[in-house]
This record gives C-alpha cells, sequence and structure tokens, in this order.
C-alpha cells in the first residue's frame, strides 16, 4: 500500500468517524445538560433531537449504503426473539420488578413511538445498521468498538456502571446483527426492552451494585456466546472472506 493510498484511506475514517459524531453528539449532550441543569425544556428537545439523529442516519444510509441493507423486514427474527427473551430474563435475574404502567393512552401511545422509533429504531439504524456499514461487518470495529460507541452515547451526566452496561448491551444486540438479525427486528426487541425497563424493571437491585455491575456483563456475554453458537454466521463474514482473498490476490 502507497503513501496515497494510506492517505484516502485515513481521510474515509476520519470522515466515518465524523459521520458518528455528528449524529451521537446532540443527544449526548441534551443528556449531559439534562442531568447538569435539569432543564424543564430538555423533554420537549428530546423528541427533536432523536428525529434529527433519525432522519441523519436515513439521509446516509440512503447517500452511501442505499443497497447494503433492508430497513423494514424481519429478516431472522428469531435472533432478535431469543435476544429480547434473554436480556429480559437477565433484568429480572438483578431487579426487582417494580410495575409503573401509566393509564394515560396519549402518554402510553407518545412513549411508545419514541421508545420503539426515535430511540430504538434509530439507535439500531445507526450501530447496527450504518456502522457495520462504514467497517464492512469486521468483527472487532463493528461489535467491540460500534458497542464502546454505544456505551459512549450514554454516558453524559450518568455514572460509570450505565457506560458498562449499555456497552455491554450493545455487543449482545451487535452479535445478534452479526447473526443476522434485521434492523428492524432488533429496534423491535430495543425499544420494547426499555419501556419495560421504565415500566416494570425501574425497581431496586436484587444485589449490591458492585455484584450487578460484574453479573450483567457476564450474562450478557454469555447470552452473545448463546447466539453465537445457536445461529449461523450471516452474509457480513462471508463477504469480509471475500474481499480479503481478493485483497491478497492483488499484493501477490
Amino acid at each position: 500500500m502507497d503513501l496515497n493510498q494510506k492517505k484516502v484511506d485515513s481521510l474515509l475514517l476520519a470522515s466515518k468517524f465524523a459521520i458518528l459524531i455528528i449524529a451521537i453528539a446532540p443527544v449526548s449532550t441534551l443528556q449531559y445538560l439534562h442531568s447538569k441543569y435539569n432543564l424543564s425544556y430538555i423533554s420537549i428537545l428530546a423528541p427533536l433531537v432523536g428525529a434529527f439523529m433519525l432522519f441523519w442516519g436515513v439521509y446516509i444510509k440512503h447517500k452511501l449504503y442505499k443497497n447494503s441493507f433492508e430497513m423494514f423486514n424481519l429478516k431472522k427474527w428469531s435472533i432478535a426473539l431469543l435476544l429480547f427473551l434473554g436480556m429480559e430474563f437477565i433484568q429480572l435475574l438483578l431487579v426487582i420488578p417494580s410495575f409503573n404502567f401509566d393509564t394515560n393512552l396519549f402518554n402510553i401511545f407518545y412513549r411508545a413511538f419514541f421508545l420503539l422509533v426515535l430511540v430504538g429504531y434509530t439507535e439500531e439504524l445507526w450501530f447496527r445498521g450504518i456502522l457495520f456499514e462504514m467497517f464492512k461487518g469486521r468483527f472487532i470495529p463493528c461489535v467491540i468498538l460500534g458497542s464502546f460507541l454505544f456505551g459512549l452515547m450514554h454516558l453524559p451526566g450518568r455514572d460509570f456502571g450505565t457506560f458498562i452496561f449499555t456497552s455491554i448491551a450493545g455487543i449482545t444486540f451487535a452479535v445478534a446483527r452479526f447473526r443476522g438479525s434485521s434492523i428492524l427486528s432488533l429496534a423491535i426487541a430495543h425499544g420494547v426492552m426499555d419501556f419495560l425497563n421504565q415500566s416494570a424493571f425501574s425497581g431496586e437491585l436484587r444485589f449490591s451494585p458492585l455484584l450487578a455491575v460484574l453479573v450483567y456483563p457476564l450474562a450478557c456475554l454469555l447470552l452473545s456466546g448463546i447466539l453465537m453458537l445457536i445461529f449461523k454466521p450471516c452474509h457480513y463474514q462471508g463477504e469480509f472472506k471475500v474481499r480479503r482473498t481478493l485483497l491478497l490476490r492483488s499484493s501477490r
């Protein structure tokens, strides 16, 4: 690889991170401001920021990755279902259920829309859709780096435990995507999980916070291993092997 090619690759990598930063920076900033100043109008800005992140993601997808993945199918929904059941079992293992369902229909529909579309679908589109295409489905950047960025986006204004929990959850979702689960399937699992987290699992921990921080990652990694074991690799790995073979041949 010559010097010019290295410069091109560096610029491409920088542009990928710039695209990601434009998407996640407003969300992280909003979380920080809400935590630090507890401003009353933050709740009004939240759906606007979520909508910006969604439309920015749809724009990038259609401009740069138009034919790379489908946005609205339920391909391999069984993976997302097993993921959802496993994550809820882990929640039940760690947290004492405390049901707090709102009876106002408007609030229920608003929260469902917000969590399913502006949170669940938007985050899956970026972290398990666009990011996977940016890094060609390679395991380390897509699963490890993507999950780190996923946790980092949720960190501002929150404790380090939140970063660990969201990063590890991101790994499990990324593994499900790596095994072929569709963006829409993961988005539904993601949104329903968030809804239940706010409505049914907002109670006290069964263990000390330190023990929970240890148990949760181990349980999620075990679930990730089960997903890797049960389901076959998706097309990402095959495509990566083909590209690697072509690169090796061209270098000879």
